[in-house]
């Protein structure tokens, strides 16, 4: 025990995962190498955009030094220490993993959801910390993969809950006797998957 009334358990100085252990990563090598097929994190989001059914949304949250004088990026002239999360598009400014290095801006979360066209429900957003010397690249990249997959699987299901067709809805038992869709309904008609019209697909509300 120290003088300030507490001790370390045996062992634990030497634990690398341990919270006091911990350092903050000086570059964005572990994920440069989890995602060596591309540039930086905008060629990553634009692949996951592309090759994924519901064009998932990626974000970054990143830690950065910002110089007391930059009157743009620091009205108040106070500098240091900066956290701030880009998205989408935004990330492009970020450059390649080599052009953060240099500028000092380091990765320390990433972020990933989607919104499902027609009813603007959002899925769950999943975070992957890439902070400290936790995680191993391959696990980062794991983690990433797995969060966009289960982003698209929900995508999925809230559009089959919510996009039937007129013909899904008097299938479900939606349409009035007049042939309209009830009120109410419009917004909450699956899609039927033997519907005629649509294919099972559904449409945009």
């Amino acid at each position: 025990m120290n003088k300030f009334g507490w001790s370390y358990p045996a062992g634990a100085g030497s634990d690398p995962y341990a919270p006091y252990n911990q350092e903050d990563q000086m570059d964005n090598s572990a994920l440069a190498e989890a995602f060596s097929d591309y540039t930086g994190l905008d060629a990553l989001y634009h692949a996951a955009y592309k090759y994924t059914a519901c064009g998932p949304m990626v974000g970054a949250t990143i830690r950065y030094e910002e110089e007391a004088d930059d009157v743009d990026a620091s009205p108040n002239g106070t500098g240091g220490e900066k956290v701030k999360t880009l998205y989408g598009d935004d990330l492009r400014n970020l450059g390649t993993w080599a052009d953060m290095d240099r500028a000092g801006v380091i990765v320390i979360e990433l972020e990933v959801s989607s919104i499902v066209e027609g009813v603007e429900e959002c899925t769950t957003t999943h975070y992957i910390d890439c902070d400290g010397l936790t995680f191993e690249p391959e696990e980062i990249a794991k983690y990433f993969w797995d969060a966009v997959a289960a982003v698209d699987k929900e995508a999925h299901q809230i559009w089959q809950e919510t996009h039937g067709c007129e013909t899904c809805a008097a299938l479900a038992g939606n349409l009035s006797p007049s042939g309209e869709i009830i009120d109410g309904c419009d917004r909450a008609t699956p899609v039927h998957k033997d519907c005629p019209d649509c294919g099972g697909a559904g449409v945009p509300i």
